[in-house]
């Protein structure tokens, strides 16, 4: 957080969750460098160069993920970039934690994990052009977009 001390940001999330996320960024000392906005994502969101959205669309059925991901779309300019930070299901029968987390996304919620083609087409289908999947040291992927 210090090391690039001119950075800004805005934090998007229901208007609810705003105040736990007040009191964290203001501990953590970056409050002033950050605007919270509650509203709806499914409706519109606010615009700006490059959107991070963290363990958000598995949390969705298909038509609602690309509700989520086309109203980014509307708000971004051309160029702007955005980075999904999900569980990728990588490919084949080998047990992998993101397979379980598919079944039980599926079973309590109607939502799902992801693999890779699934990213793509949900991307695309939003008006977005795919630019990579990038793994981590940690179970999770960083899948990275274009805005044309």
């Amino acid at each position: 957080m210090t090391a690039t001390p001119g950075l800004r940001g805005v934090l998007f999330d229901r208007p609810e969750v705003l105040p736990g996320a007040e009191t964290l960024l203001s501990a953590a000392g970056v409050r002033d460098r950050c605007e919270l906005i509650g509203d709806d994502f499914f409706a519109s969101v606010p615009g700006g160069d490059a959107y991070v959205l963290a363990y958000i669309v598995h949390d969705w059925p298909d038509a609602q993920a690309i509700g989520i991901l086309r109203a980014c779309h509307r708000a971004m300019a051309p160029g702007a970039r955005l980075w999904l930070v999900e569980q990728v299901v990588p490919p084949g029968d080998a047990y992998d934690r993101a397979k379980l987390l598919d079944m039980l996304m599926l079973v309590l919620f109607g939502a799902q994990e992801r693999t890779e083609a699934e990213y793509r087409a949900l991307l695309e289908g939003a008006g977005f052009e795919w630019v990579s999947v990038r793994p981590t040291a940690t179970p999770f992927s960083v899948v990275e977009a274009i805005r044309p």
